[in-house]
C-alpha cells in the first residue's frame, strides 16, 4: 500500500512497479476516489452503461499543488476516460500551494480516445476544490463538493429554438454521497483486504498510478517550455 503520488520520479516509479512484478507483489497506490462506493458507482453509470452517451470534453479544478490534489483529479479523469497521450501546461503562479516544493499547473490534455480534457488550478489560501464536469453528447455531470455531490442535466430538444438542443436545467438532479460513517482510508484499507481475498481486482495499480505521474511530469516540463506540447 503506498501513497500518492507513487515516486518522486518516473525511474523510481518504474522500478518499483516491476520489483512487484518480478516477487508476484500486489502493489495497490491511495488514489481514494477509485475506492469511493458512491463515485464508483457513477463511473460504472457514465463508463459501462453509456448515461451521459458520447464523451465530448472533460473539465477539473484543483488546489493545493499539482502534485497533491492536482494528483487524485488526474487519476480520476484517467480512471474515466483512460490514457493521456500529450499536455500543454503553464505555471499558475497566482494559485499558492500547500506543500512545499510543490507547484501550481494549468493545462490541456488530450486522451488516447480523442477527448480533449483542461485542469486549472485556484489559490488555497481562498479554498480548497476538487471539481470535474464531463460534458457528452447525452448529458453533463458535474462532480463537485470534493467529490461529494454529482449534479447532472440532461440534454433534451429546445423550448426556445426550433432544431436545437440544449441542456435542460429544469430536469437537472442532484445525488449526495451518504453518510456512512466510512473514511476515505477505512475504504482503501477495506479494498486491499477484498484483493488479498480474491473478491475485488485492484483499482488502483502500480501501473495506473505510473500513468498519473507520467503526465504530472509532462504537465511541469511543458510549463518549464512555455506552454509546448509535450507527449506523455
Amino acid at each position: 500500500m503506498c501513497e500518492k503520488p507513487i515516486a518522486e520520479t518516473i525511474e523510481d516509479a518504474e522500478e518499483m512497479v516491476a520489483a512487484c512484478n518480478e516477487s508476484g507483489s500486489i502493489l495497490i497506490v491511495n488514489h481514494t476516489r477509485r475506492f469511493d462506493r458512491f463515485l464508483g458507482a457513477w463511473r460504472k453509470s457514465i463508463c459501462e452503461e453509456g448515461i451521459v452517451g458520447e464523451f465530448q470534453q472533460i473539465w477539473g479544478g484543483y488546489a493545493i499543488g499539482l502534485q497533491h490534489m492536482g494528483t487524485h483529479l488526474i487519476d480520476f479523469m484517467m480512471f474515466l476516460l483512460g490514457n493521456v497521450k500529450s499536455v500543454m501546461g503553464v505555471f499558475n503562479h497566482k494559485a499558492h500551494t500547500a506543500i512545499p516544493g510543490d507547484t501550481c499547473v494549468d493545462g490541456i490534455l488530450e486522451f488516447e480516445n480523442d477527448t480533449h480534457g483542461a485542469i486549472q488550478s485556484v489559490n488555497v489560501k481562498n479554498y480548497s476544490l476538487f471539481e470535474i464536469r464531463l460534458l457528452g453528447a447525452k448529458m453533463d455531470v458535474f462532480i463537485r463538493d470534493m467529490g461529494l455531490t454529482v449534479e447532472h442535466v440532461p440534454a433534451e430538444p429546445s423550448q426556445r429554438f426550433s432544431g436545437f438542443t440544449e441542456l435542460n436545467i429544469a430536469h437537472r438532479g442532484s445525488a449526495h454521497r451518504p453518510e456512512t460513517g466510512e473514511s476515505q482510508f477505512g475504504a482503501f484499507v477495506d479494498h486491499v483486504v477484498a484483493v488479498l481475498n480474491g473478491t475485488e481486482f485492484p483499482t488502483s495499480t502500480g501501473e495506473d498510478a505510473l500513468g498519473v505521474l507520467k503526465v504530472l511530469s509532462a504537465l511541469k516540463k511543458s510549463a518549464q517550455n512555455e506552454g509546448a506540447k509535450t507527449i506523455v
